[in-house]
């Protein structure tokens, strides 16, 4: 009887994409019959990376993640990277996440991202002899929540971080606050938004925590039974690298979504088909929200159709088989037993010593 396949999930923190790439690897493995170890980079040890066949690295801009791709490559082991962010976009040539993440780069066998624009951008930093994969990765999920009519409010929903607030100000605010002038009847719902600049600045305005478990969050949604979720960006090449999740988050919640007109959101939204799109200006948004507002077999329709599309193209059928089919590393790689060199807290203080010392001996330098 063949070995099944050892794989290393390693992420940095609890994040929403360490998340959903750990329960998509779980039926992976369910199906694959390999095995699944998942851990923070700050709990692998030597032994956890020997033991492995194959290493997945997530967002690898963290020295720990560097070092242990690096110890893995070296030893031999399938290392693959996924990024779902222009990472390289957030940090300047030279700064230690920047450096951390070129180094999962150029040990890495195999890369793997949702985005297009992420793999055109990236492919040029690869070896030669690295794959380059575009794969969705999608939370698996059992059912679709069914499309609700208006009831006697209409409830608008955005859940992001707090990075979205300028673009939420200078768009959303203002468009919702000219429709609160003559519908009193309308709720901006800004999930994750309690005790941020945007808190309370307008009557219709209502904040909540960050939910750290998607599933309250969702049964927060259901519960308050809004009708509108919104995904505002700006037209800019970091947020063209984002992937599409508030369109598949809306979908399984049974809201009508309303996009900006650009990537990634126009290659999936067909307007007033599956959602509807919209040119960034106060006017625009505000047209767009009054025209869902007062069309709600649009709305249904929109919804009905995007909930098609989950069960077409985002199964977690249709995303199990694409990435064993486009990675089949994941449970066909067998490594050879070679030695493995990592201590993760050694190798810390060893580098932030040696740092330390390189920096007090430029400032010597310079001041010769």
């Amino acid at each position: 009887m063949t070995a099944k396949s050892k794989v290393l999930l390693v992420t940095a923190g609890r994040t929403t994409t360490a998340d959903i790439m750990n329960k998509l690897l779980l039926l992976l493995s369910d199906r694959a019959q390999n095995i699944l170890i998942s851990k923070d980079a700050l709990n692998v040890g030597r032994d956890d990376i020997k033991g492995a066949d194959t290493v997945i690295i997530v967002r690898g801009a963290d020295y720990y993640l560097s070092k242990i791709c690096d110890a893995a490559y070296s030893a031999k082991k399938c290392c693959i990277l996924y990024l779902d962010d222009d990472l390289l976009a957030l940090y300047d040539k030279g700064s230690p996440y920047f450096n951390y993440l070129m180094k999962c780069i150029k040990n890495s066998n195999v890369f793997w991202t949702s985005n297009i624009n992420i793999a055109s951008r990236y492919k040029n930093y690869l070896n030669k002899d690295t794959k380059l994969v575009v794969a969705n990765v999608i939370e698996p999920w059992k059912k679709l929540a069914q499309y609700k009519e208006c009831e006697e409010n209409i409830k608008i929903v955005f859940a992001g971080s707090p990075a979205h607030e300028p673009v939420i100000a200078k768009y959303l605010i203002p468009a919702v606050k000219h429709i609160y002038d003559f519908r009193k009847d309308i709720k901006l719902i800004l999930v994750g938004y309690r005790d941020t600049s945007v808190d309370g600045v307008e009557p219709f305005i209502e904040t909540t925590p960050w939910f750290d478990n998607a599933e309250e969050y969702r049964k927060y949604v259901l519960g308050i039974r809004a009708q509108i979720g919104v995904a505002i960006i700006e037209n800019t090449p970091f947020a063209n690298c984002k992937f599409f999740n508030k369109y598949l988050e809306y979908t399984k919640l049974g809201l009508m979504g309303i996009y900006s007109n650009y990537e990634p959101y126009n290659k999936v939204i067909r307007n007033k088909e599956n959602g509807l799109l919209v040119d960034n200006s106060v006017e625009n948004w505000e047209q767009a929200i009054i025209d869902a507002i007062n069309n709600p077999e649009m709305r249904r329709i929109c919804v009905d159709n995007a909930q098609k599309d989950m069960l077409e193209k985002f199964s977690n059928e249709k995303t199990i088989e694409d990435i064993r089919r486009l990675i089949p590393e994941i449970e066909e790689y067998k490594s050879k037993p070679y030695r493995v060199k990592y201590n993760g807290e050694i190798s810390y203080i060893r580098d932030r010593i040696i740092s330390r010392l390189r920096t007090i001996k430029r400032s010597i330098n310079n001041h010769k």
